[in-house]
């Protein structure tokens, strides 16, 4: 018997190749017309030129498109798919399971193999790892279809798996084309069996064999068998031959009957035209008894349709990932594997070797399946199963109650309201235009320095990145919202086209929810006031002229307003420094005037001294908008690493005191909403940033896909850009030298 994945189709939302130039062709029509022409070697040597000139244009636009070093790194999932996956965790109940991750369930996957150098993966320490393919001893997958099962089972990231807390097994049991024979299966069930794992989660199939008193033709369905009778839970896929060439059952192991077979429907709860319909009425060639209760075939249906996937292969060592959408129902077998483990989290007893474990809890749970099931009842139908997945009822039927205790929600309530009667959280940016990273570090060593301050008392960096585009628009936009600007369409000082409407800054998200709460916003560069703020957004919202008189009203607030909850202060000196003087660690007038914006903060650190005092627990951020003087000593474009680089320091709250890795400027619109204990936008809304200096093993933020200026590529190549401007030059010379020989020609024939 044959096995293949059971997955529709994929779809990929990047091309490899932008370019397929056939070179040598076009090298040849250059050479032989200017041959024909003149076959001086002055002709052959314009010819040369004119190719390398090709070459560069063409490296030029290669390095503008591919700037990742491993591999084809897309940017992220699109909030298309984010939507989509969200969307299926809401239809089958997923939202409602609070905390519970699946922790302490182990689970076997065979698929094509995983690989793990996916961004949304690296976190992942496997349980457990097997080739049965080429033997390898590191994960990989060369086809991908097993990195997508396993993403939607433990990814982290803003397409967040099911059930991320399990212990992970994995055995490659299929090639690189997603194909795999019955001694091969059978091996990866038996390696599975002996790894002792609670689940083993097939999306794959194949034609059933013939069976007969309990036993098969096929090795493969008899290692299912065994692990059956251990209790071992197996969940397969239904198949996806559905509609009017549909072969009339269930594939194998799916169609055996205490395996539990997950058909397919798409993110509105809706069957999907290709989930496979089962036979549940016997037959006597191969003799097969009807089934009964619980095990009509399919069981349940999950998402099977639009369902948002890890998308990663590895082959000879390349890495190539991205994301994009799957239909199948291998999609529904993984969320159907992922309820099961969030239910024995909460009913170890039911695991296999357990004292309630065995054949009775696999019978015991799917009746569990199947009353819980969405729209349910025993009426069972060969093409909807008893009905949709239902996560959180599923584990509410297993465990007694549901996913979220509401004597510990009490409990929890109370301990948040003593603990808010004694402390009040409260939060103060502190943004520096224009602060180098190297050059913070330097200031830091000063006498009551705020940099060397915030490094002893909380989290730190020199190296945190303003993202692409080392300009004050994008990067204040970026800070204040906690997206990227491919999200909210900032790309420059002029602000044309913004989104900023449709991804609210802190002010509105902390207003929107407690309008009680008293903010306020003192800023020198007004676009910060007016565009990015808005109007009338904070309580209390005013531009400043100079630092100087910014910094004295910052005082008085914090000194007079006893109410205050949020303060953003924005200073300008170093900027203003930077461009008319350099932004250099070797320019007196711009180090002099970071010391001065870190005495200012030093200043409002002292204050806060006081007020803590009075049970205030004030989260205190200082960062800037972007470094300076890479490529040009008076300027911080065209966004180099240098012009990219600044300081992050936060202090306070859940802060974990030391260095910081991967810091970004989006962490600051996330880590202040932490603190105040605003809720995060979710979804498609969700934030980039994360809080860092609270959780220093959070993975990075997402990288941002935004246009480059053309000014970045031409200082980014400025070598190869000089070579090619000589070679033009030489073309240019070239070509004077054979129009005055023809010239010179002409005239003696004359």
């Amino acid at each position: 018997m044959g096995f293949s994945f059971i997955t529709g189709w994929f779809s990929v939302w990047q091309s490899r190749s932008l370019y397929d130039y056939d070179y040598g062709h076009s090298w040849s029509e250059i050479i032989d017309s200017m041959r024909n022409e003149d076959s001086s070697a002055s002709g052959f040597v314009v010819a040369i030129v004119l190719g390398l000139m090709m070459i560069l244009s063409v490296s030029i636009g290669a390095l503008y498109f591919f700037a990742d070093e491993d591999g084809l790194s897309f940017s992220g999932p699109s909030p298309q798919l984010i939507d989509w996956h969200y969307d299926h965790l809401s239809t089958s109940g997923f939202d409602e399971m609070g905390d519970w991750s699946g922790n302490g369930v182990q689970v076997c996957i065979i698929d094509t193999g995983i690989e793990l150098n996916h961004p949304h993966l690296r976190d992942i320490q496997l349980a457990g790892w097997l080739d049965l393919i080429d033997n390898r001893s590191e994960p990989y997958d060369d086809e991908g279809h097993g990195t997508a099962m396993a993403g939607i089972l433990v990814a982290h990231g803003s397409i967040p798996g099911v059930a991320q807390g399990v212990s992970l097994h994995v055995v490659k049991a299929l090639d690189y084309s997603g194909s795999g024979n019955d001694e091969t299966i059978a091996s990866a069930v038996n390696w599975c069996i002996n790894q002792e794992t609670d689940i083993i989660s097939m999306s794959l199939g194949g034609s059933p064999g013939f069976r007969f008193f309990g036993q098969s033709t096929d090795e493969s369905e008899n290692a299912v068998q065994d692990a059956l009778d251990l209790g071992i839970f197996v969940v397969a896929a239904a198949g996806n031959d559905g509609g009017p060439d549909d072969d009339g059952d269930v594939e194998s192991p799916g169609s055996i009957q205490r395996v539990i077979c997950v058909g397919g429907h798409d993110r509105f709860g809706v069957i999907w035209e290709g989930s496979s319909e089962g036979d549940n009425d016997g037959g006597f060639f191969p003799p097969r008894l009807p089934n009964s209760d619980p095990d009509m075939k399919p069981e349940i249906t999950a998402g099977g349709h639009e369902v948002a996937v890890l998308m990663a292969t590895n082959s000879s060592g390349f890495t190539e990932y991205g994301w994009g959408s799957s239909s199948g129902t291998s999609a529904a077998t993984a969320f159907a594997t992922g309820a099961i483990a969030l239910a024995l989290e909460g009913s170890p007893n039911l695991k296999p070797g357990a004292v309630d474990g065995g054949q009775d809890a696999i019978e015991s749970v799917k009746n569990h399946l199947m009353n819980s099931a969405s729209n349910g009842n025993s009426d069972h139908d060969d093409l909807l199963g008893y009905g949709k997945l239902n996560a959180a009822k599923l584990f509410e039927y297993v465990n007694g109650e549901s996913p979220i205790n509401n004597s510990q929600n009490e409990l929890l309530e109370f301990q948040d309201d003593l603990l808010s009667s004694v402390t009040t959280n409260k939060v103060l940016i502190i943004g520096i235009d224009g602060v180098r990273g190297d050059v913070a570090n330097i200031v830091s060593s000063e006498d009551n320095s705020a940099f060397g301050r915030m490094q002893q008392e909380g989290a730190w960096t020199y190296s945190s990145d303003v993202g692409p585009i080392s300009v004050s628009g994008p990067s204040w936009s970026s800070m204040l919202t906690g997206v990227w600007c491919d999200r909210h369409g900032v790309f420059d000082n002029g602000f044309e086209n913004h989104k900023l409407d449709s991804n609210p800054d802190i002010f509105e998200l902390i207003e929107s929810h407690d309008s009680s709460l008293d903010t306020t916003s003192l800023v020198y560069w007004e676009p910060i006031d007016s565009t990015i703020i808005g109007n009338d957004i904070a309580d209390t919202q005013e531009r400043f002229e100079e630092d100087e008189d910014l910094h004295s009203r910052a005082i008085e607030i914090l000194q007079d307003d006893s109410s205050l909850d949020v303060l953003f202060v924005a200073y300008d000196d170093p900027d203003y420094a930077g461009h008319r003087h350099g932004f250099s660690p070797l320019s007196e007038e711009y180090v002099e005037a970071v010391k001065l914006a870190d005495q200012r903060a030093f200043e409002l650190l002292e204050i806060l001294d006081e007020r803590i005092t009075i049970g205030e627990d004030w989260l205190v951020i200082i960062t800037s908008d972007h470094g300076g003087g890479g490529a040009f000593e008076f300027s911080h474009s065209p966004s180099t690493e240098i012009d990219r680089t600044t300081l992050m320091m936060v202090r306070g709250g859940d802060t974990v005191l030391g260095e910081m890795e991967n810091s970004v400027v989006v962490d600051v619109a996330v880590t202040a909403l932490r603190h105040m204990d605003i809720p995060l936008p979710t979804g498609s809304n969700s934030l980039d940033g994360r809080a860092l200096a609270f959780e220093p093993n959070s993975e990075d933020a997402r990288s941002p896909d935004c246009p480059k200026h053309i000014s970045y590529t031409i200082a980014e190549n400025s070598e190869t850009i000089t070579a090619g401007l000589l070679g033009l030059s030489g073309i240019l010379i070239a070509v004077s030298v054979i129009w005055y020989k023809r010239w010179k020609s002409k005239s003696n024939d004359e």
